[in-house]
């Protein structure tokens, strides 16, 4: 029973990893796996994410539920966001709010 856990929580790391003010969405995500959902799962910026993918394109919605705070969400290398081309972005989350992001994959 122990490995199952052990298991879930890889694969939970593989697509969302955080510190207290990063989030890491999709840090590695397998080509295999061309299209899916997880979520809402608990970070440590205090947020809850929701991921979801195809094959061109994916979302990220966050609802923060803690006192505002600067963060920063980090994608891997082949994914940018689709408001400024970058893979990464500085977000203020403000308490009790909820934030949607349309993401591209090269």
């Amino acid at each position: 029973m122990p490995y199952k856990i052990g298991l879930t929580a890889a694969i939970i790391e593989m697509l969302v990893f955080s510190t207290a003010n990063e989030i890491y969405a999709f840090n590695a995500l397998p080509k295999r796996i061309a299209h899916g959902e997880i979520g809402p799962l608990l970070t440590r910026t205090g947020s809850e994410i929701l991921l979801r993918w195809s094959e061109n394109t994916a979302e990220i919605e966050i609802l923060h539920k803690c006192p505002d705070k600067n963060i920063e969400l980090i994608l891997q290398d082949n994914m940018k966001f689709d408001k400024n081309n970058n893979s990464s972005i500085k977000v203020l989350l403000m308490n009790n709010q909820k934030y949607k992001y349309k993401i591209t994959k090269d």
